[in-house]
């Protein structure tokens, strides 16, 4: 064997070597101890009708048809907060009896707004009891604007 064959061969070994080295020290890097300190991640099932997924590019579907009294759940599917409401922006006053300045109050669960950021993960859910199409948009990013449709 030739010097730069035998030089060659050394030096592949010897990466090899490393690798596998290297790949042992990854699976021993959490300790046990270490793995059971470690938060298990929420588990959300959502609805199979009447999710809106709020994406970093608006509101998937862009238009959703439901019928008086059901609920609609929205899904924030991205990596920043959004924040759900009724048209127009800022005081969310298009669906009936909906108003931002309700925000907080007892009256809070019976508007289309959120009146808060909803994390990435995280949903928020309403009831539609009027007829109608009504446009909703991101307090978050008023470019993000869709419509629920009622029944």
């Amino acid at each position: 064997m030739k010097p730069k064959q035998l030089i060659t061969l050394i030096v592949v070994i010897i990466i090899i070597a490393l690798v596998l080295l290297f790949a042992s020290k990854k699976t021993d890097f959490f300790k046990k101890e270490d793995l059971n300190n470690t938060q298990t991640p929420i588990q959300i099932t959502l609805p199979e009708e009447n999710v809106v997924y709020i994406t970093d590019k608006g509101f998937k579907p862009n238009l959703l048809v439901i019928k008086e009294g059901e609920t609609v759940t929205w899904y924030n599917n991205d990596t920043s907060p959004h924040w759900p409401a009724s048209n127009n922006h800022p005081t969310h006053k298009v669906y009936p009896g909906s108003n931002i300045e309700k925000c907080g109050t007892a009256e809070e669960s019976s508007i289309l707004d959120a009146c808060r950021e909803i994390q990435p993960g995280q949903t928020y859910e309403f009831t539609f009891t009027r007829r109608g199409t009504w446009k909703y948009h991101d307090h978050l990013n008023t470019g993000y604007i869709s419509s629920i449709a009622v029944q």
